[in-house]
């Protein structure tokens, strides 16, 4: 049996509460596979169970070095260290799950009731206003994630996955900078922000999610040759008025040039008007004949439609790069000697309205915030 079925089975048992079959298949599987980090996870919830805390923040511990880039894993190291009164240790883990993912609303919070239990209150304060920054666009508190986990249809699934999109914006500022030793004032910077945060297309599985951003993706571009098509009856209508508005405006000029006085400014020049009229006309029939007859037929639309989907790179873009941004959310350079975040992003385009930056995450029920206020109860302490 491999270690994967010993897991399975553990799972299995821990759903239904046999305690002691989920202890020996957790260690059964970590026989196999000695630094497996859900086996790990396994034991230490078990072990906090028990209340045997040492044993918890053993298996923590050994998780979260098997598996370092998972903050709820580090999670459970912290609260089995909060539990034992080192708030250092579980400061350390709090850090170290925002070093994975700095929107993570959990790690923020408890990092917050951290602080103030230690009275730091300029430290509590920070990570407040940063609570209250992350819940006031919260992906999790979006409403297709929560649907998906209401759905009864998923009561039993305790992962969903997602994509994560998000606005990048870049705009330079001028603020204090230490450069060679010194403290400049008024110094240009670039500030980078992440906003408008959304979660879409949740599903119990990677793969059920990919299918629903292809399907997304297909269907924006349909909107995309959609807005052509108007794009073009609006074209059209315009091109219709203003061959409306020639064709009087040279009737007028011929009027003004059989002898009614009052119509131009300058009648001396009325045949220089007249023949810079019929161009525009001429110019303007042609593209209005030019313009309806590519909407003429079903044949057109459909001619529209297609060179959209022929040439899908020519509407949907995916990049990828990394941005370096310290703690102030200012991009750094790549030779920076002072602490900062290197961000790999990529980044979407769909069409010339749509573009963000993405990630495919899974997002446990257990993460889920919660249906309180969380920013009023961040405000109490701001």
């Amino acid at each position: 049996m491999t270690a994967e079925q010993h897991l399975a089975r553990a799972v299995q048992a821990q759903q239904q509460g046999r305690g002691v079959d989920v202890v020996r298949e957790a260690q059964a599987a970590l026989e196999l596979r000695p630094d497996h980090p859900i086996a790990h996870n396994i034991l230490g919830m078990e072990a906090l169970g028990r209340n045997d805390l040492g044993a918890a923040e053993a298996h923590f511990d050994a998780a979260t070095r098997a598996d370092p880039s998972a903050a709820a894993l580090w999670l459970n190291l912290a609260k089995a260290r909060r539990l034992q009164g080192s708030d250092d240790g579980e400061r350390a883990a709090l850090e170290s799950a925002l070093e994975t993912d700095q929107l993570n609303l959990n790690a923020l919070i408890r990092l917050a009731e951290l602080h103030e239990r230690r009275s730091e209150l300029g430290e509590a304060t920070i990570r407040w206003g940063a609570v209250a920054a992350i819940a006031q666009q919260s992906p999790g508190a979006g409403p297709e994630l929560r649907a998906f986990f209401d759905d009864a249809a998923n009561a039993g699934v305790e992962d969903a996955f997602a994509l994560l999109g998000m606005k990048k914006e870049e705009k330079t500022i001028f603020a204090p900078r230490f450069e060679d030793g010194m403290l400049k004032q008024e110094v240009a910077q670039t500030a980078v922000n992440f906003s408008d945060h959304r979660l879409v297309a949740p599903a119990a599985t990677e793969q059920q999610t990919r299918l629903e951003i292809g399907r997304r993706i297909i269907r924006r571009l349909a909107q995309v040759a959609l807005e052509r098509i108007i794009a073009l009856d609006e074209k059209a209508v315009d091109l219709q008025q203003q061959k409306g508005y020639l064709g009087t405006r040279l009737r007028m000029l011929h009027l003004a040039r059989d002898g009614m006085e009052g119509i131009v400014d300058d009648p001396a020049t009325i045949g220089e008007q007249i023949r810079a009229v019929e161009r525009s006309l001429k110019e303007t029939v042609e593209s209005y004949i030019e313009t309806k007859s590519s909407l003429a037929t079903l044949d057109g639309y459909i001619g529209l439609i297609d060179e959209v989907f022929s040439h899908p790179e020519a509407h949907v873009t995916l990049t990828q790069g990394e941005v370096r941004i310290n703690r102030a959310g200012i991009k750094v350079a790549h030779d920076a000697e002072e602490g900062h975040h290197a961000l790999t992003l990529a980044e979407i385009t769909v069409g010339e309205k749509l573009r963000g930056v993405i990630a495919l995450v899974r997002c446990p029920r257990s993460e889920l915030p919660p249906k309180e206020d969380l920013i009023a109860k961040a405000e109490r302490y701001l």
